[in-house]
């Protein structure tokens, strides 16, 4: 798919945002899976990453501590991206807030996450056990149209199967330039909820920033958040180039200065430092 194709479906697909399902069900059947029953708590300190839980999931023990951060790509996001663009995340900012456990998901199939493939019910299982009765915080990151996947797993995690209350209150939400929502019986369910858009020098906006602000809306009015607007350095992105903007709610300095490059912008930090001015919000009382 070209570029310009890509970014077309994805601009639709988030159009459509406020109208489509937020939650979904459990996602399809995986055939080649078992049946999740090994809690992340036995798994080894390491620095490489295990499969699973789940179809399109990464799962690595990276520290001690027992809080846990899950990186959701967009649409166009391979697993290995995802995992490379937590890690750097991990190694710059997350290990020191106490985060042992990392999950990294892959962008969804369709940028609208039609097919609901993501096994998010898998990730749920543990967070709703001991793993995420011992965790003190969850920090949910969704980019772009990766905000449907993640909505997926915040609508079961609100559902009753964290019948322990086990992560209730305890999830912190950003959302970066994604797709509106979650539910309010998932915004509900969280200590935290933050839309996060750009804006440039001109007063540029990303993409997606007309979502941002209605999802910010609603977080604020739930009592969970509002608003986080990064701003972007000067000449970071042409003039008017809002896609670029989408991918700076990701990496400081992207790649493609006229549009999108979701492959290096997750992947390659050289002298392109990654974008986390959002986690500010986490040391607010």
């Amino acid at each position: 798919m070209t570029q310009r194709k890509a970014a077309l479906s994805l601009a639709a697909a988030l159009l459509l945002a406020a109208c489509a399902p937020n939650d979904a069900g459990d996602e399809p059947v995986d055939a080649e899976a078992d049946d999740e029953t090994e809690s992340a708590l036995d798994e080894e300190i390491s620095e490489t990453w295990s499969e699973g839980p789940g179809y399109g999931v990464g799962f690595r023990h990276a520290g001690e501590g027992d809080d846990i951060v899950i990186f959701y790509g967009g649409y166009g996001a391979t697993l290995k991206a995802s995992e490379a663009w937590l890690d750097e995340a991990y190694a710059v900012d997350l290990a020191s807030r106490g985060v042992g456990r990392l999950y990294a998901v892959k962008g969804p199939l369709h940028a609208d996450y039609r097919d609901y493939e993501i096994g998010n019910s898998k990730i749920a299982k543990r967070l709703v056990g001991d793993e995420g009765a011992r965790a003190k915080r969850v920090v949910v990151i969704a980019h772009s149209s990766g905000a449907f996947v993640a909505h997926e797993l915040l609508g079961q995690l609100a559902d009753g199967r964290d019948s322990l209350g086990n992560v209730a209150d305890k999830i912190v939400y950003f959302n970066l330039d994604g797709a509106v929502g979650p539910s309010n019986a998932a915004i509900d369910n969280l200590a935290g909820a933050w839309a996060v858009s750009v804006r440039d020098t001109s007063g540029t906006r990303s993409m997606n920033a007309g979502a941002a602000d209605a999802n910010a809306a609603k977080y604020g009015a739930r009592g969970k958040g509002g608003l986080h607007e990064v701003k972007a350095a000067a000449g970071v992105c042409y003039a008017g180039a809002r896609w670029c903007l989408h991918m700076a709610a990701a990496n400081e300095r992207p790649h493609n200065k006229a549009g999108l490059d979701v492959a290096r912008d997750y992947t390659d930090f050289e002298g392109r430092p990654i974008q986390l001015a959002f986690l500010a919000e986490l040391d607010e009382p």
